[in-house]
């Protein structure tokens, strides 16, 4: 008697939930998954590519990559749900409606992640990838995320209403509305005003930085995230030069009190230049020399 007077309780507990579930969705109980047993992603979650090369992308139905169902064409716009280090899973176009499955994440993402950013200098153009047509706008207020670049592109991830799109951009409105880079290289045509934020903006450059060490390109490519976390944890103390406006080991070696004072403490004449060295007008490297005024104008931060 009593176990079934528990049983009509939770029974009608139970309804009663299910009432409430159905009031308040107007009708409609969604499933948290899909036929393949992944879940789909919210809408602020969701975000929206096409594949980087401009070829057809082989599209599995399964996360082993080895059984393949259908094809991505470079003119499909792409829908992706889940990002794994080695797959995607995504919804793309066919004739009648959508198609779901799995491909290669490097198919679509240079990196899948990075260093997230505000865009506070104004309004530049994304593409599809390197090259091809306009995909949209970033906006001042944007979140970025920096992916990677290729050549004079660079992979971004940015919000656009209740979604996310990845997209390529040109690296020069990356550095000069994302990172600000633009506005400091003018600022210093005279280096005496720079301010030790400026000063510190200038210390790092990724593909400079790439390019100098050929063991560090071997490692990370031009992927900026992976190269900037290298240069704050392990090149400033190592005394390797991210940019041709700050060289530590020039620095010393042409500054002999701070010699004197530092040895080869990279770290500390790291800090000296920002904090006062650039205000000084003292000469950082054999590219650049402040007291002679060399125009930043031409070098790599205005590309």
């Amino acid at each position: 008697m009593k176990k079934t007077l528990v049983v009509r309780m939770l029974k009608g507990l139970l309804c009663s939930v299910m009432a409430l579930a159905m009031a308040l969705t107007g009708g409609r109980i969604s499933s948290i998954g899909n036929d393949s047993g992944v879940p789909v992603a919210q809408a602020a979650t969701v975000k929206k590519c096409y594949t980087i090369r401009n070829s057809n992308t082989r599209v599995y139905s399964n996360k082993a990559l080895t059984s393949g169902k259908g094809w991505i064409f470079p003119s499909d716009q792409i829908t992706v749900y889940t990002v794994t280090s080695r797959y995607c899973y995504v919804g793309y176009p066919v004739s009648r409606g959508i198609k779901k499955g799995y491909i290669a994440t490097n198919a679509i993402l240079l990196s899948t992640g990075g260093k997230t950013y505000k865009n506070n200098g104004g309004s530049f153009n994304t593409y599809i990838r390197p090259g091809a047509g306009k995909y949209g706008t970033s906006t001042k207020g944007d979140s970025v995320t920096i992916l990677g670049t290729s050549g004079k592109y660079t992979q971004i991830k940015y919000n656009v209403s209740n979604y996310y799109k990845y997209a390529f951009a040109l690296t020069s409105d990356i550095n000069k509305y994302v990172l600000g880079r633009s506005t400091v290289a003018t600022a210093t045509a005279n280096s005496i005003s720079l301010t030790p934020e400026q000063a510190k903006t200038l210390m790092f450059h990724a593909e400079y930085y790439a390019n100098t060490y050929p063991d560090l390109k071997a490692a990370f490519g031009y992927d900026i995230g992976k190269l900037y976390n290298h240069y704050i944890t392990c090149g400033i103390r190592e005394g390797r030069s991210a940019s041709p406006i700050f060289d530590p080991v020039y620095y010393l070696n042409n500054n002999a009190d701070l010699k004197r004072a530092f040895g080869n403490n990279y770290t500390l004449a790291y800090n000296h230049w920002i904090q006062y060295g650039c205000s000084e007008g003292r000469s950082s490297s054999r590219y650049y020399d402040a007291r002679a005024k060399t125009p930043c104008q031409k070098l790599l931060f205005c590309q």
